[in-house]
């Protein structure tokens, strides 16, 4: 991470301070399960909680699930992109959901970081065409604030408490709708979106997004995270895509250091 402007980073932390109980929603899905990234993570939490500062925590695992579905020698089916899942993929589901929130929690308990897991917060109707998947009607909301009351990161996953799979951008949108936070920052490997030439969009609206999803220069998961941004870019200041190299950077200078995506 480069070095911080203080003038820049007192500026947002002034900013977020004015409203700590909606100040960022963070999207980590499954490629980022690994004790490197689960300690990287810790260490930036435990920066912001020593600000009074609490994230609100969505954890997708769909990597993880495909890693189990393959080592059960079923094949993954999907269908426009999501996955249909049966009574096994929801066992493995589960067991993804917990292995991830395990190994976060094992850096968290590194770092002093107290974090609340919230498996029950999810209320959603099958979306039969695709099996055990659900798509969401409601969330919990009183969890994740009662959470950050008492001083705890809200970690929420993506099963619903009646045992359907969530599309964790879904869970995500709903989220972004319900807690109106202050940035919206979505994990990806790749550090953000990049152009045809393979060179890092350091700024760009949702048109240019749309633009580059029709070109096929986006496309996969990256052109459902675009999609799923349609919904919800009205109801932030900004969305940012980066690595989690760079929480820091991304809150609290006003660009980031990944893809920047101006909100409302």
């Amino acid at each position: 991470m480069k070095t911080l402007d203080a003038k820049e980073a007192k500026e947002n932390l002034s900013f977020f301070t004015k409203r700590s109980e909606k100040f960022a929603l963070m999207k980590l899905s499954g490629e980022f399960y690994s004790k490197e990234y689960a300690q990287t993570i810790a260490s930036d939490m435990k920066y912001l909680i020593d600000l009074n500062l609490y994230p609100v925590l969505c954890i997708g695992a769909g990597i993880i699930l495909d890693d189990m579905t393959k080592s059960d020698n079923r094949e993954i089916k999907k269908k426009n992109g999501i996955r249909i899942s049966d009574e096994r993929d929801i066992h493995n589901l589960n067991k993804a959901m917990n292995l991830y929130v395990d190994l976060l929690n094992e850096y968290f308990d590194k770092y002093n970081v107290p974090s609340k897991y919230l498996p029950s917060c999810i209320n959603a109707q099958v979306q039969p065409e695709y099996g055990l998947v659900g798509k969401v009607t409601q969330i919990d909301m009183p969890q994740i604030t009662d959470a950050v009351k008492s001083s705890k990161i809200p970690i929420i996953g993506c099963l619903s408490k009646n045992g359907l799979n969530i599309n964790a951008d879904h869970v995500l949108s709903y989220l972004v709708k319900e807690l109106k936070p202050q940035k919206l920052i979505i994990f990806t490997k790749t550090g953000g979106i990049h152009d045809k030439h393979g060179n890092l969009v350091r700024k760009a609206t949702l048109e240019e997004l749309e633009t580059m999803v029709a070109e096929g220069i986006i496309n996969n998961g990256m052109a459902l995270k675009v999609s799923a941004m349609k919904d919800v870019v009205q109801y932030v200041k900004a969305v940012q895509l980066t690595s989690p190299e760079n929480i820091l950077e991304e809150l609290f200078t006003h660009f980031g250091n990944g893809t920047y995506i101006k909100g409302n």
